[in-house]
């Protein structure tokens, strides 16, 4: 990935910014941006929490000697 600017979610680079943005997801129950949870979609395949399985079950088949 060379652009960092696409993928999803708020990006600061001052320590004020970083504390209005804190402030902002936090007035809105820190819930997800609607235009980075469309993001999300483009870049992850996987909505769950079965990563580590996939992972540990990936390493088991393709790492075997």
């Amino acid at each position: 990935m060379t652009n960092y600017y696409d993928l999803p979610g708020d990006r600061c680079t001052e320590e004020e910014q970083l504390i209005e943005l804190i402030k902002e997801y936090a007035a809105n129950d820190f819930r997800e941006k609607k235009c980075y949870s469309d993001m999300n979609q483009k870049y992850f395949a996987y909505h769950d929490r079965n990563n580590c399985k996939r992972t540990y079950e990936f390493i088991l088949k393709n790492c075997q000697k």
